[in-house]
């Protein structure tokens, strides 16, 4: 996923974004439900509160990632997509 992000900042090529974005889509399906599993299964008798703080991390990235991409973009078009792609790594 982090590498596909690295790959869109730097193409060149119209017909290639859409490609990096479907593989980048399909890398987040594959580990969102892998990783709240292995959060619930790990969380033992507070599973429920493992998955809670899951969420309210998740909705804070989801807040805040636009917030610092948006800053990000108007430095340098491409210092969101390589930020998020070695957050990734």
């Amino acid at each position: 996923m982090g590498s596909s992000l690295a790959l869109l900042s730097i193409t060149r090529t119209p017909a290639l974004v859409p490609r990096y974005g479907c593989v980048g889509g399909i890398c987040m399906a594959i580990l969102t439900p892998n990783l709240l599993a292995l959060i619930s299964r790990r969380g033992g008798q507070r599973a429920g509160a493992a998955l809670g703080a899951q969420t309210a991390a998740n909705s804070l990235g989801q807040t805040g990632g636009p917030l610092l991409g948006s800053v990000l973009f108007t430095w340098w078009a491409a210092a969101p997509y390589l930020v998020a792609g070695a957050m990734l790594v």
